[in-house]
């Protein structure tokens, strides 16, 4: 293996860099390494930062996250030792990366904030705005919206500064814009994030699983089904077998439109055999306890999230505030009401200023004047909340409640009063039957199964106040 097809690998994830040809990926995936990294030289770190990132654009995440584990420690050479940056940066972003795509997002973060302290004191511009790239990813896949922003406006004013314009892209910072206008469901954000991507993957084919994926998301948003389960289904079909973070997210993306859709039977089918990763980025519970919400089955959603729970001091922090959100309407339902307003505070609380938009869209809108309601209880700053409000006004969901039928309406107002259905048949004039007829019809709209439900969920969103 030649020493300069190392470096080549290595300095190809920087602005303008084109990959190696395969054949040179593959050779590297098998570079010598020392057995003990800590008695590494300079060449061999620039040798290990190429053997991590083969493994990656080779499909092999967990061996490229095993070797990455075996060299995250090894210090940096001294500053008298005249290394250049690619040896002194390249290690510790390929590690990053590694870590980003077996979905460690949290460890992430804090390597990349470190390798991008290393990366100010280099000063090389290439290789700051490679760290700025992989910062921006791993902080807003670990949930931290306010690190990955301002690491986007320093990104920003380093291209400014450089007179580099737009159309050369950061592969890492695109993973990261990309979740960001997810989050809020953007579509022109996520438009953008796609129209990048596609120029990279002409000079770099690592692009061409996150281009599939932002392009199914994009044909999602834009109402095009057959289209986003197609490209979904291609990006699925075509993983490895070591499943990535962006597979899953494939994956993930079709239960999420399916519950968005209102059919969550389907989307809970989906996502039958899956399994969390070790922190929950990838988290299909919080999907699976918004289809059970979807179902008027709030006991489900809790038993969904229950590992959620278990593991919540290391569990994601983005996926988190949704499995809070979702477990805090789930007891609002269940009459529990000071721990669901606890929950959706502290939902909030990890929100920051961001906005739940992506979580919300999961939700029926009674269900979301619910959450407002507690929202507003627990303190949640109006901006917020009026953020939030025009996602409540979907008029295919309006049309089926609170809209209900002068009969359904009549019986409702009783519903809440200590009264067997024979007494308000006697109060209405008509015969039990029609009564309890009129009731089932309530349950389904409001989709529970109990007279306590219903009551609780019409009095918890005002409806007998209108």
């Amino acid at each position: 293996m030649r020493m300069s097809d190392a470096v080549d690998l290595v300095e190809s994830v920087l602005r303008g860099g084109r990959a190696p040809s395969p054949r040179v990926v593959d050779a590297l995936r098998a570079a010598p390494l020392p057995d003990d990294p800590a008695r590494c030289t300079v060449d061999d770190r620039v040798r290990a930062a190429a053997r991590i990132l083969a493994l990656s654009r080779l499909g092999q995440t967990a061996a490229a996250s095993a070797l990455a584990e075996a060299w995250r420690d090894v210090p940096l050479p001294p500053p008298t030792s005249g290394a250049p940056a690619v040896a002194l940066l390249g290690l510790g972003s390929a590690v990053v990366e590694a870590e980003i795509r077996a979905g460690s997002a949290s460890s992430a973060a804090v390597l990349a904030e470190r390798l991008l302290a290393n990366a100010v004191d280099v000063a090389d511009p290439l290789w700051l705005r490679r760290c700025r790239g992989l910062a921006i990813a791993a902080s807003a896949l670990a949930g931290d919206n306010e690190a990955a922003l301002a690491h986007q406006a320093a990104l920003r004013d380093l291209d400014d500064r450089q007179g580099w314009t737009a159309d050369v892209t950061e592969y890492m910072a695109d993973v990261g814009d990309a979740v960001l206008a997810f989050a809020a469901l953007d579509l022109d954000r996520l438009r953008g994030v796609s129209a990048r991507l596609h120029r990279l993957r002409e000079r770099d084919p690592q692009a061409h699983g996150l281009c599939q994926l932002v392009d199914a998301a994009v044909a999602m948003l834009a109402g095009e089904h057959a289209k986003m389960t197609a490209t979904a289904s291609r990006l699925l079909q075509g993983s490895p077998p070591d499943a990535t973070v962006i597979s899953r997210f494939a994956l993930g993306l079709q239960a999420f439109a399916l519950v968005r859709r209102d059919e969550p039977h389907r989307s809970i089918g989906m996502l039958r055999d899956e399994e969390p990763d070790d922190d929950h980025l990838w988290c299909p519970a919080a999907l699976r306890a918004a289809a059970h919400l979807r179902l008027g089955d709030p006991r489900s959603a809790l038993a969904a999230t229950t590992e959620c729970m278990r593991i919540r001091p290391r569990h994601n922090l983005r996926t988190l505030a949704g499995v809070l959100l979702l477990r805090g309407l789930a007891h609002l339902h269940l009459r529990m009401t000071a721990l669901g307003r606890r929950e959706v505070g502290e939902a909030f609380a990890l929100l920051g200023d961001a906005a739940p938009i992506s979580t919300w869209a999961l939700l029926r809108a009674v269900d979301q004047r619910m959450l407002l309601t507690a929202a507003g209880v627990v303190g949640v700053a109006p901006d917020m909340l009026a953020a939030l409000t025009p996602a409540t006004t979907d008029p295919a969901e309006t049309a089926s409640f609170p809209l209900l039928t002068p009969r359904e309406r009549a019986v409702a107002e009783h519903l809440r009063l200590p009264r067997t259905f024979a007494d308000i048949a006697a109060s209405l004039h008509v015969a039990p039957s029609t009564v309890k007829t009129q009731a089932l019809s309530i349950y389904r709209k409001l989709r529970v199964s109990t007279r306590d439900d219903a009551v609780g969920l019409l009095e918890q969103t005002g409806y007998f106040e209108q």
